[in-house]
């Protein structure tokens, strides 16, 4: 399809561009990171790292690997491994021919390892470094064959199947990987001790097969440690990035980094010791097999990104003895403690059985133009923690719904997964009591989404709740809201954002994708840069069909259906995306509409205020269950 992967490149990388300090804001040398996902992921899960290393003023690329995140590639499309892996060659080879200071420094995560080497062994000119985040790093020469509710929430709504390519030829080609090419980069191995996906004894095992390899352990992380530890992992990938690793030890209890030695990465010179290769437990410490015993005052790095010059105490937790025999790369380490689709959940906390089911909500979100139900992660999760139900779902073609925009035909499509959940219910209960109806939260333009939902199944809806959406009148076609609102604004309001080629005749009409800016200044402006970074990961063309047949019914809503259910608009006072005097212009033409003001939220208010916006939901809903 014309509406390519590239377009969608070159948007994230203008909005790389648009939001990264130019050289010298951040302090220091701004360096370039790659970072590729791990199975079933995508460039999303990097969001909070992208959004730390912009910060401190570097250039950040998170690719989406074929067929994993927004890619628009189905699983069963993409055939072999190099085909999943060509987002990241492309990028790389489409980088311009440069000097030490211009190469990038490659990140992998998990099966994201593999991308990585294959990408290190074509393109080993162009990279600083090579750094496997608790990743698969396989040895030349042989074939490669803690997170919070809120994360886990966007997870689970975000994962999409996988091939593992253990069959794939070029997997099992053992002469794929050099001592030459892939063997010449600098690695770096990260090792994560409280991983519970690739266990710290494999993850050593695997730095045993890969001699020459510089080790640094990261603690308090779990497998997805860009997401559990995000500030400590970009600070340590700034320091890998500018300096080679000599020595490395646990942090103390309490600091915000492991203590290292180091020199800098490009530097020739003689070192405290001369070793790029560690490994290190609570017992000992070995630098190319040299045991450390009485070690001289070390250098230690500080943030500023100098080199402080600080003795090292050495207590019973850190006496170095001569290692066993055996190699100390064979050795198990064990942890320390430092101080460093649908997506449906189930109700949670340790109120009673009898308590929870009389208080518990069910709560069925629709997210809006360009978004997913990964937009909710954070309102879901607070309603989850409340002992609530909730159901946050993607449209067609939308967040990781697997068809392709040109593949949804008509408003109805789109809004299938919606109303495909509504008809799988249980009916109500046949005495008028409405316990099993749901409360249905439409944002944006998914106003039009449970407007719809509402008409065709008015006995399954508690209540129908418009945050700051789109809310069509009866007896008009939904379509001319839309219009209204593009005249309101005018077109220059949408800014970067395009209308892209329209690749299905029988669509009327072009789709549109989000620019940067536009969400940036409009949608995102009072929402965390993190949440920004993960938007404009995840976001997806889509049609606002404004020709489809059902939109321009002006019968379509009927007073019996839709305007019997309870109305609920919830009016976002800060709100650039739609204006809040266009807000109550809707309104005036729903008689009968409850009405919430809700303050210091933007467009996104499920992002930039949840757990306010949680609390709303709640209140609503138990208004809607009242006697």
């Amino acid at each position: 399809m014309a509406i390519s992967c590239m377009m969608m490149m070159s948007q994230a990388a203008s909005s790389t561009a648009a939001m990264a300090p130019r050289d010298g804001e951040g302090g220091g040398r701004r360096h370039h990171f790659v970072l590729v996902h791990g199975l079933c992921h995508g460039a999303w899960c990097w969001y909070r790292v992208a959004t730390a290393l912009r910060r401190a003023g570097h250039r950040v690329t998170a690719l989406d690997m074929d067929a994993a995140g927004a890619s628009p590639a189905r699983v069963d499309e993409v055939r072999t491994f190099e085909d999943y892996s060509r987002p990241l060659l492309a990028a790389l080879a489409a980088l311009p021919p440069s000097g030490d200071g211009e190469r990038v420094v490659l990140v992998g995560h998990s099966h994201g390892g593999f991308s990585v080497a294959l990408a290190a062994e074509r393109f080993p000119e162009r990279l600083a470094a090579v750094v496997f985040l608790t990743a698969s790093m396989p040895p030349v020469g042989r074939a490669m064959a803690n997170t919070t509710d809120e994360d886990l929430t966007l997870a689970l709504s975000l994962i999409r199947p996988a091939n593992r390519f253990t069959g794939d030829a070029l997997m099992r080609d053992a002469g794929l990987l050099t001592k030459e090419r892939y063997g010449s980069t600098r690695r770096v191995f990260v090792v994560v001790e409280d991983d519970h996906a690739i266990p710290v004894e494999f993850q050593r095992r695997m730095v045993a097969e890969n001699p020459g390899v510089e080790v640094v352990d990261i603690a308090g992380a779990d497998h997805m440690a860009m997401i559990s530890k995000p500030a400590k992992l970009a600070d340590l990938l700034v320091i890998l990035a500018k300096y080679q690793v000599i020595l490395a030890w646990y942090q103390e209890p309490g600091t915000n980094a492991p203590s290292l030695v180091v020199q800098p990465s490009t530097s020739h010179s003689s070192s405290p010791v001369a070793a790029s290769s560690i490994v290190h437990d609570t017992s000992q410490l070995v630098a190319n097999g040299r045991v450390l015993r009485h070690p001289r005052p070390t250098l230690e790095l500080v943030a500023d990104g100098h080199i402080l010059h600080r003795p090292c105490h050495v207590g019973a937790r850190r006496r170095w003895t001569r290692p066993p025999s055996s190699t100390p790369h064979a050795r198990a380490h064990p942890p320390m403690s430092t101080g460093g689709g649908a997506m449906e959940l189930g109700g949670g906390g340790h109120e009673s059985v009898e308590r929870r089911r009389r208080h518990q909500h069910h709560f069925v979100l629709v997210h809006g133009l360009c978004h997913g139900a990964w937009c909710w992660y954070k309102a879901a999760a607070a309603l989850r923690r409340a002992g609530h139900r909730a159901t946050a779902l993607d449209m067609a073609a939308s967040g990781a719904h697997p068809a392709r925009v040109d593949e949804v035909r008509t408003f109805e499509d789109y809004s299938r997964p919606l109303l495909d959940a509504l008809a799988a219910l249980p009916p109500a209960g046949g005495d008028g009591d409405d316990e099993e109806r749901v409360v249905l939260v439409g944002h944006s333009q998914g106003g039009f989404s449970v407007a719809l939902a509402a008409e065709r199944f008015p006995e399954r809806v508690a209540a129908v709740v418009f945050l700051t959406a789109a809310m069509p009148p009866v007896g008009r076609p939904m379509s001319a809201t839309t219009v209204e609102h593009v005249n309101y604004v005018g077109v220059e309001f949408f800014l970067d954002s395009m209308e892209l080629e329209q690749q299905n005749a029988d669509i009327p009409g072009n789709p549109v994708i989000f620019g940067p800016n536009f969400m940036a200044q409009i949608l995102y402006h009072l929402s965390p840069q993190e949440d920004l970074t993960l938007g404009l990961s995840l976001i997806r063309p889509t049609n606002k069909f404004t020709g489809d047949a059902l939109m321009r019914d002006p019968g379509l809503l009927t007073k019996e259906r839709y305007g019997s259910t309870r109305r609920v608009f919830v009016v976002v006072e800060d709100d650039r995306g739609i204006p809040v005097e266009f807000q109550r212009r809707m309104i005036a033409e729903n008689p009968g509409v409850e009405v919430v003001d809700f303050a210091g939220a933007d467009h996104m208010a499920m992002i930039s205020s949840p757990a306010k916006l949680a609390e709303l939901l709640v209140r609503i809903a138990d208004k809607a269950h009242e006697p």
